[in-house]
């Protein structure tokens, strides 16, 4: 008989890192050019750190985008108390 084994691979980056990611840049321009920005900032936290935990936990790729998304973020919920 055959055996067949699942091998889960990393194909990619982790997706909530790329949105944290992202969503700390839009919030970053959007806080200093706009004025907005306050919620997606904390969407952009809040996606930061699960995806941080998911990378851990799983040993998956995009801890950087993560750790920048996180970094912009809180960056964009300082601007907004201030």
């Amino acid at each position: 008989m055959l055996e067949t084994k699942i091998i889960l691979e990393n194909i990619g980056m982790n997706g909530k890192a790329i949105g944290s990611l992202l969503l700390g840049i839009v919030s970053t321009f959007g806080i200093f050019l706009v004025g907005y920005g306050g919620i997606l900032s904390i969407a952009g936290l809040l996606l930061g750190l699960f995806a941080l935990t998911e990378i851990k936990k799983f040993k998956l790729k995009g801890r950087i985008s993560a750790v920048i998304g996180v970094i912009l973020n809180c960056i964009g919920i300082i601007s907004l108390l201030y």
